[in-house]
């Protein structure tokens, strides 16, 4: 299967034209992602305190965000906390 894909890969490539480049249309806006970002990073990663949207399950990130906050406390504890006292000694 790799090896299908890496000979499809290799000839789509060497079909491609030399030096061309792939430009969007001029007609073609710019997307802004900054709100799906921040709703990522408030759902996923539990970074913020923002409200959440009526169509999120509040039960469901409260349940998610406090497994997160256990394994960020071990990462800490394991992690961050040796290496901050090991450069504070540097």
């Amino acid at each position: 299967m790799f090896a299908r894909a890496l000979a499809l890969a290799t000839v789509m490539f060497a079909a491609a034209p030399v030096g061309a480049e792939v430009v969007a249309p001029p007609s073609a806006a710019a997307a802004d992602f900054l709100t799906d970002a921040q709703l990522f990073f408030r759902i996923v990663s539990c970074g913020s305190t923002d409200p959440l949207p009526a169509t999120v399950d509040a039960k469901i990130v409260d349940a998610h965000c406090a497994e997160m906050a256990k394994r960020y406390e071990s990462v800490n504890a394991k992690y961050i906390t040796p290496a901050r006292a090991f450069f504070a000694d540097k």
